[in-house]
């Protein structure tokens, strides 16, 4: 369903704006988006069964960041489906306890940024983003690597040892699949996963969840990640 607002910096007149009921998915695409994501975090209470948040946008203001993070923090475990076109600095991954799927669909992959907000962009970046994570039910990560060049595996920088540690987590014994949309990437990854924690990880089958539930029985506490290079071994 498609639902437009107006006047949603309005706030002597809550009644002229409401949240459709029963809404499970939400996709925002205007820019600015800040005005709508601040009177969405204001109204989180009522998103009671929203499951799905996407967006879309690749063309935010710098303003409009604080307002994305606010949202997100507050709808928290709700969303179990997430979309964003990067990971933006301040947004907290971990407060997305239930998060079964995560995409990141314009990952304009830069060896090394040219300043401290395009680290999201950079092999760190995607290691920040799996150390936020602590959902038990994450079952999917995308990385969409956006590059006008074909990259090789040394020039995408992953530390593959790190990425070892990483993926050794107890929240991601039920990972099914991390991909960068790069066939050598991809099927490295696949391989490191299924030597990890066995079986298949092509598939979120019934019997791998079974495996899998008494490992992951143990919910991380939130992680305060700010910089990769503070961890020299990752536990759960």
């Amino acid at each position: 369903m498609d639902v437009a607002w107006d006047n949603l910096d309005l706030p002597d007149s809550p009644t002229q704006q409401r949240l459709p009921p029963h809404l499970e998915a939400l996709e925002l695409y205007l820019s600015p988006i800040g005005h709508m994501c601040t009177w969405l975090a204001a109204h989180s209470d009522e998103l009671e069964t929203l499951e799905t948040v996407k967006l879309c946008s690749a063309f935010w203001e710098d303003a409009d960041s604080v307002a994305i993070a606010f949202m997100l923090r507050r709808l928290g475990p709700k969303i179990k489906h997430l979309s964003l076109p990067w990971h933006l600095p301040e947004i907290d991954l971990s407060h997305h306890t239930e998060l079964q799927t995560l995409r990141i669909s314009h990952l304009w992959f830069k060896p090394v940024p040219d300043n401290p907000a395009e680290e999201c962009f950079t092999a760190k970046g995607i290691e920040k983003t799996l150390l936020q994570l602590n959902s038990h039910q994450i079952r999917t990560i995308d990385f969409r690597v956006l590059t006008l060049f074909q990259l090789t595996e040394s020039e995408l920088g992953l530390d593959w040892d790190k990425m070892w540690k990483i993926l050794s987590r107890k929240c991601f014994a039920q990972l099914q699949g991390l991909s960068f949309g790069l066939s050598a990437y991809d099927r490295k990854l696949r391989l490191m996963l299924k030597k990890i924690w066995g079986g298949s990880r092509h598939s979120d089958s019934s019997d791998d969840c079974r495996r899998h539930s008494k490992k992951s029985g143990r919910r991380l506490t939130r992680l305060h990640v700010d910089e990769v290079n503070q961890w020299n071994g990752v536990s759960a």
